[in-house]
């Protein structure tokens, strides 16, 4: 899964080597997030939930209810989709206006990622007859699936706006409100939802993100205890809960949930990541590194990881390390300016002047500031 880093280059806070009182290198990320955008995963990915038309990873298109089976005149003939693709080129040219095909064929081109083409035939399905809502929900998960956020949140409008009671385009329109950062938006769509169907906990758990981005902590606590109420093995619930918490300094009580997130799943990666920083600011560094190292072992080139562990290192005095650390975030991502500067001032502690001069030197170069300032006390 990808993870939203802020690359944050924060030099606060003083440790003492010996004599030499040195600027320590900040985290250069905040605790990740899930990529609240991400709704489509290959199936090597899928998380092993079962298919819920709410949950926020669903590998499928969610078709919605159709009572007036509008769309099964043209059933799939394989599950390949490159073979049910020629079998609806065939129907559509036996019969141009025939919506199902179109529909259908909307389907296969998304299963292969082919978004233009599935845009356009849902567009056709609504050019044919725009009064299916069905159509313009198809429209707006594709274009969500395409990153045409605007796009697909006046789609899933359209669908709205024809069955008021469409529950799947209210959940994805406030998915997709969610992508754009319009949290109060995303809210007023989970609102709606929870008063049209029973409790959910994917919903809760989606609002209590929005609730956390318009930092009503409080708020998305509340949805985060109700999801885990209702889901007690939702890892999602616990992670978010665990991140809002970070937000508001609560370190003991994120870690409490990062425990119980990677007992549920001990393959949540970003949970251990996220407990290392919690740890790291309860002054727990030994467990902080413990679990940078499970991140490492995961991903081995996770630049990040390397470079807080680095930093945790520095905290423990354990230099060499520090420096073994800095190497490796440096030999993934050569333009990291703050690893050279934070390899830069180990090498000070290890009596390294003149290797420390030229990676202090080096992130100066890379626009570094504080480095540039500290090259200037330690290497003229």
């Amino acid at each position: 899964m990808k993870k939203i880093l802020l690359f944050i280059f924060c030099f606060s806070g003083f440790v003492s080597f010996g004599q030499i009182v040195i600027p320590m290198p900040g985290y250069i990320t905040e605790p990740t997030e899930r990529n609240p955008i991400q709704f489509y995963l290959a199936p090597s990915e899928q998380r092993n939930y079962g298919y819920d038309p709410y949950h926020p990873y669903t590998t499928q298109v969610p078709l919605p209810r159709d009572p007036n089976n509008r769309f099964t005149t043209s059933r799939p003939f394989a599950l390949d989709p490159l073979v049910n693709l020629k079998e609806y080129d065939k129907a559509i040219a036996l019969n141009p206006r025939d919506t199902a095909a179109y529909f259908n064929r909307a389907i296969e081109r998304f299963k292969l990622n082919d978004y233009p083409r599935a845009v356009d035939d849902f567009n056709k399905v609504i050019e044919i007859d725009p009064s299916l809502p069905e159509a313009y929900f198809g429209l707006g998960f594709t274009k969500m699936a395409g990153e045409d956020f605007k796009g697909a949140v006046t789609a899933f409008d359209k669908a709205i706006a024809i069955n008021a009671k469409f529950t799947e385009a209210y959940f994805y329109r406030g998915n997709t409100k969610l992508a754009l950062e319009d949290y109060q938006g995303a809210i007023e769509d989970y609102n709606k939802l929870i008063a049209l169907i029973s409790p959910n906990a994917f919903i809760y758990n989606r609002r209590g993100f929005a609730r956390s981005g318009m930092k009503d902590y409080q708020g998305a606590i509340s949805d985060y205890n109700k999801a885990i109420e209702l889901n007690s093995k939702l890892a999602e619930a616990y992670y978010n809960r665990g991140n809002t918490k970070m937000d508001m300094e609560d370190y003991t009580g994120a870690v409490t949930d990062y425990n119980e997130l990677t007992r549920i799943n001990p393959k949540f990666i970003e949970g251990y990541y996220n407990r290392a920083v919690a740890k790291d600011k309860l002054q727990d560094h030994k467990g902080a590194i413990a679990d940078y190292s499970k991140v490492i072992k995961n991903s081995p080139d996770d630049a990040a990881a390397f470079y807080n562990r680095a930093v945790v290192y520095i905290s423990l005095k354990e230099y060499k390390k520090a420096v073994e650390d800095f190497d490796k975030a440096i030999s993934i991502d050569s333009n990291n300016a703050g690893a050279f500067y934070g390899r830069g001032m180990a090498k000070i502690a290890l009596d390294q002047k003149e290797n420390a001069c030229a990676d202090l030197n080096k992130s100066a170069t890379l626009g570094n500031l504080q480095a540039k300032e500290q090259a200037k006390k330690y290497c003229n």
